[in-house]
């Protein structure tokens, strides 16, 4: 009994003085104090590679066209050497731990060729502007690049036979553009070779082109092969 007695004695005693004790551990923790302190950690480094990058560049490309037409007819690729672009590139870290983000938009002059069944070949002008994430891993003194993001287009013109544009064409383009490509870097000059493929999601024409009662959609589908120097701002 007597034994009892004193392990029963000790529970108790310790269940009394424990959320004491935890209450003055709390004193000695102060969130805020280990966030600055985080913080101030993350400043001190200094590795070049997480310094932020602004690339300004030049584009040369060839473009290869074609269109997803419902109801399905018959289509083929053609080719275009028509293609320019002026492009601004921003590279950032994540906390100056992760250094694969970065945001390139670009502004972008081409020739859209078209040859669908039915409806003829046709030549877009275009002026598009796509704002794109860019996923970079950096290994010596090269960069591996990924792609993402959407694109608004304005066709200007359409060289089809006899250089009428009609009432059926849809001047407004938009959708998705994504793709690889590499770099080779001698700061601060950069050379980039691109693939990209754009995903329209807004059709070349007016649905009743042929007919009001059969609608046709035709949404073009267009690879991007472009060869760009850049130079790092700052």
């Amino acid at each position: 009994m007597k034994r009892f007695s004193i392990i029963l004695f000790t529970l108790l005693l310790l269940a009394v003085c424990r959320p004491a004790a935890a209450q003055q551990d709390t004193t000695w923790f102060n969130v805020d104090n280990e966030l600055e302190i985080l913080h101030q950690q993350i400043e001190e480094v200094d590795d070049p590679k997480f310094k932020p990058l602004h690339l300004i560049g030049v584009k040369y490309g060839y473009n290869f066209s074609n269109a997803r037409v419902t109801p399905s007819m018959d289509t083929k690729w053609q080719g275009s050497p028509n293609c320019l672009s002026i492009t601004y590139t921003y590279y950032n870290s994540l906390w100056k731990m992760l250094d694969i983000f970065g945001f390139q938009g670009e502004f972008k002059y081409y020739k859209d060729p078209v040859s669908i069944e039915n409806l003829g070949d046709n030549v877009f002008t275009m002026l598009e502007l796509s704002a794109v994430s860019q996923f970079r891993i950096n290994f010596s003194r090269f960069r591996f690049l990924v792609n993402i993001g959407p694109y608004v287009g304005y066709r200007i013109k359409n060289d089809r036979e006899g250089g009428v544009w009609n009432q059926y064409d849809n001047r407004f383009d938009y959708g998705l553009i994504g793709g690889l490509g590499f770099a080779v870097v001698f700061s601060p000059v950069e050379f980039h070779l691109e693939g990209n493929y754009k995903f329209a999601l807004s059709s070349m024409y007016h649905a009743n082109i042929l007919s009001d009662q059969y609608w046709v959609f035709a949404y073009p589908s267009t690879i991007f092969a472009s060869l760009g120097v850049f130079v790092n701002l700052w």
